[in-house]
């Protein structure tokens, strides 16, 4: 008769398991509870110390600085002596947004325009575009805008904007009016100046902003789709201007031109500083505006760069996986096709 023999288990997690106090898990959990509590305690002390020091040398922890008197004006501001600190540093940010919105736009452009040149196969456009990129990126902004401020507006060639000695005035062809006034510390331009009605413009446009971003979207989605070319420039700018001006048009033109002049008398400006017309701003804005944008504009070139290199390397993985695939897109794009089909890749649709 023939005997069974069964092994019994051996060797379950049960027993292998490391006591809590030898367990990574566990190790991990409490380590990491640690530091968050010797973080807690740290910052709980600092902050202790710091409110009996203050409080020893009577000085507020509150914010009602917010509310006492600056003592000094802003210029191109309603801001006078009287004004509260909280007033001055909303009109801070403003500054800071106005310098920033013009600076982005223009390096935006001017960073693309150089990103561009710097992979052109033509050698003056690719190394003028290199110097520029590496000239202005290894040079601290603090620097630039000094040498701006200093170079253009405190020793430059520009006139002084005083009563006894006017700037310059640029004017505007056809029109009596000036497109800009230009001085050492103050500068004017031609700018937009709103009418009746121009706040419901203003709210039209946002919604033909939306309508152009929709439609941009959807010449997209068409161009993947059925392979036509999707024109989302052409389409969604013509969708914004044609809103635009029928929105003038039927308003009323609620927009007009200012053009910047200087004023006879000087009332609520000091004597050295004008009153000026249309947009104008103290030589301190462009000079940040100017450095900023030359800095920043160096640094786009770079992310084009990347994303250029990046697109070949994409294209080069496709070459080694696909081959055949890619070769029959090219034979399809050289023959003219409109489009091939994006499931099986076998054929081209005339």
């Amino acid at each position: 008769m023939a005997e069974t023999i069964t092994a019994s288990p051996t060797g379950s997690p049960e027993s292998t398991r490391p006591p809590f106090w030898r367990d990574i898990r566990v190790i991990r959990v409490l380590a990491q509870i640690a530091a968050v509590v010797i973080v807690f305690v740290t910052l709980r002390w600092l902050f202790g110390n710091l409110t009996t020091n203050l409080d020893e040398k009577g000085i507020p922890t509150d914010f009602d600085f917010l509310n006492a008197p600056a003592g000094f004006a802003v210029r191109d501001s309603p801001f006078n002596p009287q004004s509260s600190i909280r007033d001055l540093l909303w009109v801070g940010i403003r500054n800071t947004a106005a310098v920033a919105a013009v600076g982005i736009i223009i390096a935006l452009v001017l960073g693309t325009l150089i990103g561009i040149g710097r992979l052109s196969t033509n050698w003056i456009l690719n190394k003028l575009s290199t110097l520029y990129v590496e000239t202005f990126r290894n040079i601290p902004i603090l620097v630039i805008i000094i040498f701006f401020g200093f170079a253009l507006f405190t020793f430059g060639p520009l006139p002084e904007f005083n009563p006894t000695n006017p700037p310059d005035e640029i004017g505007f062809p056809g029109t009596d009016g000036n497109l800009a006034i230009i001085s050492k510390s103050r500068l004017g331009f031609l700018s937009v100046a709103n009418g009746d009605n121009s706040g419901f413009f203003w709210i039209i446009m946002a919604a033909a902003l939306v309508v152009a971003v929709i439609v941009w979207m959807w010449r997209t989605r068409l161009n993947e789709r059925t392979g036509a070319p999707h024109h989302r420039v052409l389409y969604s700018v013509g969708a914004l201007l044609g809103i635009g001006i029928v929105a003038f048009i039927a308003l009323g033109a609620p927009l007009g031109w200012s053009y910047p002049e200087v004023s006879e008398s000087a009332v609520g400006h000091t004597p050295r500083y004008p009153k000026v017309g249309g947009s104008s701003l103290v030589a301190l804005r462009p000079t940040t505006a100017t450095s900023l944008l030359l800095w920043h504009s160096a640094s786009i070139p770079l992310a084009i760069s990347l994303r250029s290199f990046a697109v070949q390397f994409s294209l080069l993985r496709r070459v080694r996986r696909r081959p055949q695939t890619l070769s029959l897109s090219t034979a399809c794009s050289d023959t003219g096709s409109l489009s091939c089909h994006r499931q099986s890749e076998s054929h081209c649709r005339q």
